[in-house]
């Protein structure tokens, strides 16, 4: 493999995507699908960009390769910064050898960008070294990396809402914030939705958020945050620019119609420690889903605006409940469990009662089985201070219509709703 660039080399960052398909071995740098590829991507690379600038091109390094259908990472280094090309010219470059029956790669030509001059160096595998939690890298106006920053919008900030669908399979562990599937896809859709609002909307825009990510196929919620309020663009004028932008000027495999801005965004809340400021998502049940009723009690003292559903003690604690819930619903019971939501927060010490969401009412476990279940996932395997029951007896049978309550300190109860 050819060197990775020092930091004073001059070089243009280049991404596009090859028509195969994407296996997890091209995550892993010392494996032979990583190298094999890798070697093939740089000697085509080599051959178009040393026909094009000559002596001014040095080589080309290949930082990594991610899914959808497979996503090149590229730098191209240069050995001169004042003979440096722009990034239009080298983006053009691979357009047209892609074009010839003699190129070696198989490129989706609408999906190559370039952007450059940039100071960077090699960066980890996605799959080994996810994000940290509170910065991404995304590119400035003039195309330099900076830090980019997820965290919530302040109250001076202007906010809008913006949902749209990428076109690859979703797997359960995208529910879940904590998994490493969910951060590197994060990490992808935040630098991609940078970039482009970036261009869009200059030093206006700050950063974007990421929420969730939902099936079919995968449907990404996520909060774009501007300097302010008189910043952020009308809804309809924003669908209109990202719908374009987002399709021809990112490596996102976006569904083409698939993009809506709303005036209105999701509340964005403070992540526990050492995990990504994003939250699962907290829609409510369809009336294809199936519920699974939970009742338990934290070891913390209650206070009045946990009964506030608007304040940030609330999100900050359903934040953390809705993704220890999730991750211990994910190990337990696999793609047919989807989310947990927070219904409230009551006095004693504090009295969570929520709800769990499965794919359909069919794949609801059984109360008695389950209630055990959970509770001592949540005890062994989270970070919840949960209050140990009372009693070992089992709760009775939940009627139609209705959540049984029971007066014990860490019960659960579940039953089909119905009229949802």
């Amino acid at each position: 493999m050819p060197p990775a660039p020092a930091t004073m080399e001059p070089k243009i960052e280049l991404g596009f995507k090859l028509q195969q398909n994407f296996t997890s071995q091209l995550t892993n740098k010392s494996s032979a699908e990583f190298k094999q590829l890798s070697d093939n991507v740089t000697t085509a690379l080599n051959t178009i960009y040393s026909e094009k600038y000559g002596a001014a091109f040095n080589r080309t390094f290949i930082k990594g390769f991610r899914q959808g259908s497979v996503v090149v990472d590229a730098v191209l280094i240069f050995n001169n910064g004042t003979t440096l090309p722009n990034a239009s010219s080298v983006a053009k470059t691979l357009e047209t050898a892609s074009s010839s029956s003699n190129f070696s790669l198989s490129v989706n030509t609408s999906s190559i960008t370039a952007s450059g001059p940039v100071n960077v160096t090699t960066s980890p595998p996605v799959s080994t070294m996810p994000p940290a939690a509170n910065t991404t890298a995304a590119p400035n106006a003039t195309g330099a990396t900076t830090a980019a920053s997820t965290n919530p919008p302040t109250s001076s900030e202007g906010t809008i809402g913006l949902k749209f669908s990428l076109n690859q399979t979703f797997t359960s562990d995208l529910a879940n914030s904590s998994s490493t599937a969910f951060q590197n896809l994060t990490a992808d859709v935040v630098r991609e939705l940078n970039k482009v609002c970036t261009s869009l909307y200059g030093s206006s825009f700050l950063r974007s958020i990421v929420h969730t990510f939902t099936n079919g196929s995968v449907v990404v919620n996520t909060t774009l945050v501007f300097k302010d309020k008189s910043s952020v663009p009308s809804a309809s004028n924003a669908t209109s620019q990202l719908s374009s932008a987002l399709t021809s000027n990112s490596s996102l495999n976006v569904v083409s119609g698939s993009v809506d801005a709303t005036s209105s965004s999701v509340a964005v809340t403070t992540a526990a420690p050492s995990t990504s400021t994003t939250i699962a998502s907290t829609n409510p049940p369809t009336s294809s889903e199936g519920t699974f009723g939970l009742i338990f009690s934290l070891n913390q003292t209650f206070t009045t605006d946990l009964s506030n559903s608007s304040s940030a003690a609330y999100q900050t604690l359903a934040a953390k409940v809705v993704k220890e819930l999730n991750k211990v619903g994910t190990s337990l019971f696999g793609s047919c469990f989807l989310r947990s939501i927070v219904n409230t927060f009551t006095s004693g010490s504090v009295v969570v009662n929520c709800t769990l969401v499965f794919k359909d009412k069919n794949s609801v476990p059984s109360a008695i089985n389950t209630t055990q279940q959970i509770i001592s996932a949540l005890m062994s395997n989270s970070s919840l201070d949960i209050v140990p029951g009372a009693s070992s007896s089992s709760p009775p049978q939940p009627t139609m219509g209705s959540l049984v309550v029971f007066s014990l300190t860490l019960l659960a109860v579940a039953q089909m709703l119905i009229d949802l």
